[in-house]
């Protein structure tokens, strides 16, 4: 519209006199549709442009997050880590690794409790013949009450495997993460990995740490 309006304004200084009226309007109406169609042709490019920034936006706090979580970093250093490509991915895989370790950590030991619970359940269900022997339960109860708690062991350890299955993935997906953590350093210069990995291992948290911050995290989300 633009190009059509100006090739319009060059024909008026070659036309008759009496065009020129007609071709003026017909060059401003032209550059108003320009204005008007505009927009409309980069709005597709606006919102991919909009939608990529908040991408970033989202990974940059995924990022910041985990290196709070896992990292005991000085302010200069997170600004090293958050501004450099590599150190970032680097950060951002071994961070993530931590993160599925953790969790596979917690879903083990929720596995084991309700095993434990299962056991508890089980041998309650074996001793009720005495409650019943004992007269303290007729049969029908004891019967009822064993079909209770069997059952409820039963679920118990079917969430427990479903536990230790989960665990064992994200153990594989952790290592998985340290793999590509390590294909990273290899793809950098031989002192920049050396220092990178260095400020990596320093930084870490310890786990007694990292359990600490969960247990404050879980405290906060109860109140």
């Amino acid at each position: 519209m633009a190009d059509r309006a100006a090739a319009v304004e060059d024909s008026l200084v070659t036309v008759r006199k009496r065009d020129r009226e007609e071709l003026a309007v017909l060059a401003m109406r032209l550059r108003s549709s320009a204005r008007c169609t505009r927009p409309l042709w980069r709005w597709p490019e606006a919102r991919v442009l909009a939608d990529s920034r908040r991408r970033d936006a989202e990974q940059a706090k995924v990022l910041h997050d985990r290196l709070v979580k896992y990292y005991y970093l000085s302010a200069e250093e997170q600004a090293l880590v958050v501004g450099n490509p590599d150190e970032s991915r680097y950060f951002q895989a071994k961070a993530r690794a931590l993160e599925q370790y953790d969790a596979a950590t917690e879903a083990e030991e929720s596995a084991r409790i309700d095993r434990e619970l299962a056991r508890v359940m089980l041998n309650e269900a074996g001793n009720l013949d005495r409650e019943r022997l004992s007269g303290r339960l007729s049969p029908a109860q004891a019967d009822v009450k064993r079909e209770v708690l069997r059952t409820r062991a039963d679920v118990m350890l079917s969430r427990a495997d479903s536990l230790t299955n989960i665990a064992a993935r994200l153990r594989g997906a952790a290592g998985i993460n340290e793999g590509q953590a390590a294909v990273m350093l290899q793809a950098l210069p031989a002192d920049r990995s050396t220092e990178t990995m260095a400020l990596e291992m320093r930084t870490r948290r310890t786990e007694a740490l990292r359990a600490e911050t969960r247990e404050g995290g879980l405290a906060d989300r109860a109140r």
